[in-house]
C-alpha cells in the first residue's frame, strides 16, 4: 500500500498598497516612512508598494520625497497635487492608483507603526470582512480624548459599532475600496464616516481591532475642525438617507481609476503620479 503524504503549501500574504495621505510633513513623515520601508523589506514573499500622496505641501516635504523616491522608485510611489484638497481627497488619489489586493491607509505622522498590519490582517482573514479599523489607545491629550469622545456620539449617527472611526490606520480589501473611496463626497477630516458609512451600507462587514497609537506632536487639526468635522458627519447622515447622495451600486467596476478620484472633487487640478526616470549612463 502506498501513503501519499499531503505537504501543506502556505500561500504568500496577499499584495499590499501602503497610502499615506501627507500635507506639509516634511519634519513627521521621513522617519516613520523609512521604518515603514525597512519593515516591507524584510518580507521577500509579500508584493508591495507604499504611495505616498503630496497633498499640496508648500514646506519642501516634496523635495525629501523625491529623495527617499530614488532610493525605492519601483515600490515607493509618489502623487502629488499642486494644491490642497483634503485628507479625503488625498486617500482617494492613493487608493486609485494603487495595485494591491488589500490597501492600508495609515497616518503620515506614523503615531500607529505598520508593525500592526499583522493584527488588522488577522480579523480580516478570520471574519473575511472587507474593512478594518484600528481602535487607538487614550495615549492622547485630555482636549483630544474629550474631542474624539464627543465625536464618536456624533458619528455614531453615520456608523454604527466602530469605536475609532477617526483612526487612520484601516486595512481595506481592494474590492471594497474600490466601492467607497472613488464615491466620497466629504474630502477633509470627516471622511473616514463617509467611508465606514459606504462600507456599511454595502454590506462589506467592518470590525475593528485595537492598535498600539502614540501621540505625536505636530497635528494639523485647528481650533475650528471640530465644527467643520460636525458639519460633514450632519452631511452624510442627513444625505444618505433622504437620497440625495447615492452608494455605488452593485455593477461598479472593482478597479479603480485617479481620474474619477480627480472628477469627484471638480476635476482639476488632478493628481498626477512622479515617473521614475532610470540614470542613463554617459556615452562612451
Amino acid at each position: 500500500m502506498i501513503t501519499c503524504l499531503s505537504l501543506g503549501v502556505v500561500a504568500p500574504p496577499p499584495s499590499l498598497s501602503v497610502v499615506i495621505p501627507a500635507f506639509n510633513e516634511r519634519e513627521r513623515l521621513p522617519e516613520p516612512l523609512a521604518t515603514s520601508l525597512s519593515y516591507l523589506r524584510a518580507q521577500p514573499s509579500r508584493a508591495w508598494e507604499v504611495i505616498v500622496v503630496d497633498d499640496g505641501s508648500t514646506d519642501g516635504m516634496s523635495a525629501t520625497l523625491q529623495r527617499m523616491h530614488a532610493d525605492e522608485p519601483e515600490r515607493l510611489r509618489i502623487v502629488r497635487s499642486p494644491t490642497n484638497h483634503g485628507k479625503g481627497a488625498a486617500v482617494a488619489a492613493g487608493a486609485a492608483v494603487a495595485t494591491g489586493e488589500r490597501i492600508l491607509l495609515m497616518d503620515a505622522d506614523g503615531s500607529t507603526p505598520l508593525s500592526a498590519l499583522p493584527d488588522l490582517e488577522q480579523v480580516m482573514d478570520e471574519r473575511s470582512c472587507g474593512v478594518v479599523v484600528g481602535e487607538r489607545s487614550d495615549a492622547r491629550p485630555w482636549y483630544r480624548q474629550l474631542m474624539g469622545t464627543v465625536f464618536r456620539r456624533l458619528a455614531a449617527t453615520a456608523v454604527t459599532d466602530v469605536a475609532d472611526t477617526q483612526c487612520g490606520f484601516k486595512l481595506l480589501t481592494r474590492d471594497a475600496a474600490a466601492r467607497t473611496l472613488p464615491h466620497l463626497h466629504v474630502s477633509r477630516w470627516a471622511y473616514d464616516v463617509e467611508m465606514l458609512h459606504l462600507a456599511q451600507r454595502l454590506k462589506f462587514g467592518v470590525a475593528s481591532t485595537r492598535v498600539p497609537s502614540v501621540d505625536v506632536p505636530g497635528s494639523k487639526v485647528q481650533w475650528w475642525t471640530p465644527a467643520e468635522m460636525l458639519v460633514d458627519v450632519l452631511r452624510v447622515s442627513t444625505f444618505y438617507r433622504l437620497g440625495v447622495w447615492e452608494a455605488a451600486p452593485p455593477s461598479a467596476s472593482s478597479s479603480m481609476d485617479v481620474r474619477t478620484a480627480a472628477r469627484r472633487r471638480g476635476g482639476e487640478p488632478a493628481y498626477v503620479e512622479l515617473q521614475h526616470e532610470p540614470t542613463r549612463g554617459t556615452p562612451s
